[in-house]
């Protein structure tokens, strides 16, 4: 009797618990977590007999199980003596960054299994990102800032206010590399969503968030963000997009070294052309190169989760929070092999879904896929110089992304034959 009801209760709810966690995730983060899992719960109940048949789950739950055989050496306290305030709970609670998102991540996948249910999630992370581009335009242009708080600050919303001559935004993020991330992540689903329409209406309304996201990118003032523009509008039009793309490239280049060489005529904001005329940030190879020192140090178990700034300063002098680059930190904290058998199924999704990407030109339908696909190129191309990732909305859009890519490239339900009759259904 109680599976009847489950059951019941799985087909006629799960799907929209689902949609619903997705619209949130930006907005409203333990809203949307709580919706995710209850979704991602019903799908592992139903189909827990064939977890085990992914070959890909069983690499991510060797990596688990490898991380807390590391969690227990790191509180046995045999390696990295130069650790003085570091503790080994930091270890464990590093976990929870990595080890759920490999089991619910797979309970995401039956609501991401077809072309109709990946063009609905995707079209939900859009609408729910409304309010990021408003907290950003509200910031730079408007003083809107935060914090807010509701539902005794179960959702809060920093938006923090800019410093003196900051002009650009940080976003109810409150910070300008992981709104950058997230507005990467939908700028494609925007540019998708705009060529799929047909209505005048609608053409306007995706014109429109296709023009805002743009600009909330551009002023987030990260390098990466705009890295991501650039490439993720290359890679969704293609090389015949190269030609206004160099143009609007040279054009801004030109602009920013005519501003660092004639600073007094002020063509453009301090803090843009800042972001180039200072080279600090170079930096990031000693940082590399010390992350590697450190991983040598202790190869097999890490030296523990968020340990990387105490070793880096014992190192040099200076603090830096963490290693500007995923695959460096997870290795630091939990060994190269659990590293590695996270990091190679990843690569191997990546590599399938580019090849695959290129395969999408005709029907309009699958760019939604072919969106997905750039979104999370996009996201793991800024992790390789800074981590965004430890902010849970992007860690479970990750996952999510990662679900999603996992039915394009490795499932055969949806032929080539049938595609257009499946456009049509949508």
């Amino acid at each position: 009797m109680f599976k009847y009801y489950w059951n019941k209760l799985n087909i006629n709810y799960s799907e929209n618990i689902f949609y619903i966690g997705i619209f949130f995730i930006p907005s409203a983060f333990v809203v949307s977590v709580i919706f995710l899992l209850l979704a991602s719960i019903f799908k592992l109940v139903e189909d827990k007999k064939f977890f085990f048949k992914d070959k890909l789950n069983n690499l991510f739950l060797i990596s688990g199980l490898l991380m807390i055989i590391s969690c227990i050496v790191h509180s046995l306290k045999v390696y990295s003596p130069q650790l003085n305030t570091w503790s080994p709970y930091l270890s464990w609670v590093g976990l929870a960054n990595w080890v759920p998102f490999y089991i619910f991540s797979w309970g995401f996948e039956p609501y991401l299994s077809n072309l109709e249910r990946r063009k609905k999630s995707t079209l939900m992370l859009l609408a729910g990102s409304i309010p990021v581009i408003f907290s950003c335009i509200g910031q730079a242009f408007f003083n809107f800032h935060g914090p807010f708080t509701t539902f005794n600050r179960l959702i809060i919303w920093y938006s923090r206010p800019l410093d003196g001559d900051f002009f650009g935004a940080t976003g109810l993020f409150n910070n300008p590399n992981i709104t950058g991330a997230w507005l990467n992540i939908i700028w494609p689903v925007s540019l998708a969503f705009y060529i799929n329409q047909e209505s005048k209406l609608k053409k306007y309304i995706s014109y429109t968030l296709i023009i805002l996201i743009s600009l909330c990118i551009v002023l987030t003032n990260s390098r990466a963000a705009w890295a991501g523009l650039f490439i993720s509008s290359l890679m969704f039009f293609g090389f015949k997009s190269l030609k206004w793309l160099l143009l609007i490239f040279i054009s801004v280049f030109s602009l920013i070294i005519f501003s660092i060489s004639f600073s007094r005529f002020n063509i453009l904001p301090y803090e843009l052309v800042n972001k180039f005329s200072d080279f600090q940030y170079l930096d990031r190879l000693d940082i590399w190169n010390r992350a590697i020192q450190i991983i040598l140090q202790n190869p097999f178990f890490g030296n523990g989760g968020s340990s990387f700034s105490e070793l880096y300063q014992g190192l040099t002098g200076l603090y830096k929070n963490h290693s500007h680059n995923i695959a460096l930190e997870l290795m630091i904290n939990y060994g190269v092999p659990a590293a590695l058998f996270t990091l190679i199924p990843i690569l191997f999704l990546l590599l399938r879904s580019l090849q695959t990407a290129l395969e999408i030109k005709s029907l309009k339908i699958l760019l939604f896929d072919k969106s997905l696909i750039i979104g999370f190129f996009i996201i793991v191309l800024m992790h390789m110089a800074d981590i965004q990732y430890f902010d849970g909305r992007i860690s479970i859009t990750f996952w999510i992304l990662i679900a999603a890519i996992k039915n394009i490239v490795l499932t055969n339900d949806q032929k080539l034959v049938d595609l257009e009759n499946d456009s049509k259904k949508i």
